[in-house]
């Protein structure tokens, strides 16, 4: 549609609605039934798994940007990660899920 074809992002910020493009693909996305944490709080295993993603997240940062030549060639040698980042992201959950 051409009047949504170089949306990008919420029509204004109390939509539900947002605009995002990937490609030459455009997409409509509406956000819905948004979690009161008031009447539904987190359960200790959502805690728990938010405390992993927020660590590995942390460590993965931290290994990317140190980059060391043994993490490069591991990955240049694999052929199931494209990119270097999510190759240490598979790496660091392993680790931290062990």
């Amino acid at each position: 549609m051409d009047l949504v074809k170089s949306m990008s992002g919420k029509i204004c910020e109390h939509s539900d609605i947002s605009f995002a493009k990937r490609g030459d693909t455009q997409y409509t996305v509406k956000r819905c039934n948004e979690r009161d944490l008031e009447k539904n709080p987190y359960s200790e295993q959502e805690l728990a798994h938010q405390a992993k993603f927020k660590a590995v997240a942390a460590s993965t940062a931290a290994r990317v940007k140190s980059a060391a030549p043994e993490d490069i060639d591991a990955f240049k040698a694999q052929k199931k990660y494209k990119s270097f980042r999510s190759y240490i992201w598979a790496l660091e959950w392993a680790a931290y899920t062990a």
